[in-house]
Formats: structure tokens, sequence, C-alpha cells
């Protein structure tokens, strides 16, 4: 005799979900670890998401776990590492029973997201600073929204002169000195 419980109205319960505790930017692809009770039915995503970033690609691990993914968008939120990432997240079972939404924050002290590219914040012309001169240089402050390394003379271009980029300086990798020579300043 087989006795089958066609009336499971137990829902899914979710316990935690964790993602690498390392920092994230633009266009990673980020694997979430959700933890659930035991069950040996195949969950499926009602909705998720980490950091207001869409789950997607949920897949079964093992009756405990389950894997689901995201990438990190350009133009979205910068979270600083420490921060609690916000967690929305909804399995259904294959009875139709949703969990309850699981809402606890990740927090991890090195998982930090970069979801905007650097741009240039401030161009000002540093010395002289009157607005005509006869100078044989000019220097420029150039301040970026957030650190940047790796910069350097190759990543500007001089235009309406035939002046060139003789040094490019920081000390802070936010704010640098571009300073052009020669040429018809």
């Amino acid at each position: 005799v087989s006795i089958t419980d066609d009336d499971d109205t137990t829902p899914p319960v979710i316990s935690t979900v964790t993602i690498p505790n390392t920092p994230m930017k633009i266009g990673d692809v980020v694997t979430a670890t959700i933890t659930v009770a035991s069950d040996t039915d195949t969950l499926t995503l009602v909705s998720g998401s980490i950091a207001g970033i869409n789950l997607v690609s949920i897949s079964k691990a093992s009756d405990t776990t389950y894997t689901a993914s995201f990438t990190i968008p350009e133009a979205g939120t910068d979270f600083a590492a420490g921060f609690d990432l916000p967690v929305s997240l909804v399995l259904k079972d294959s009875a139709n029973n949703n969990s309850l939404a699981f809402t606890a924050g990740i927090n991890l002290n090195a998982d930090a997201i970069d979801a905007n590219r650097p741009t240039i914040s401030v161009l000002t012309r540093q010395a002289p600073t009157s607005q005509y001169t006869n100078a044989d240089s000019l220097t420029f402050l150039v301040t970026f929204t957030e650190a940047v390394t790796g910069v350097d003379a190759a990543d500007f271009m001089v235009n309406g002169t035939t002046a060139t980029i003789s040094s490019l300086t920081t000390s802070d990798n936010l704010n640098y000195l571009l300073t052009l020579t020669g040429g018809d300043l």
C-alpha cells in the first residue's frame, strides 16, 4: 500500500544566503549559496535579489543547498564593504508552497560592490590661473569620482593646441595634476 500526501502545505524554509567575501565590480558574476531545510523536492525561484540585483539561474546542489547567480550591472548602486547587502528571496516547492520571504542582509568585511565606473568630476586649470597667459606650461587639476590607478598620460587627449602632456602626477589616486608644455599654449 502506498500513501501519498496530496495535501502538502509545508513551505520551504530558507535559513541562510551567502556570497563570496570578496570585492565585486561591473560585469562580475556572483554566485549566491542558499541554504534551506532538508527537502528532497526541487525548489524554484519565485523572486530574489541581492543588493537590488535580480538572481538568475537557480540550481539545486543538494537537498539543503541551492546556488543562484547575479551579474553586477553598470550604473547600479555601490555598497561599501561591511555594509548590509539587502536580500529578498522567496522559493517555491512543487506543491506551490512559497517560503516566507528571506530578508536577512549579508554583511561581509570585503564584499564591496562597485557598480559605477569612475568619471572626471572636476577639471580646472591650476597654473597659471589667469584666463590669458604666455606661460610655457599649463597645469590642470583632474579629479575623479573615486580613486583610480593605472592612469597615465596616454589616457588623455589634447585638442586645440600643439602642446603635449609633459607630466601626470597624483598623491592620492583621486586628484591628478596634468601638465601641458610646448606648442601654442
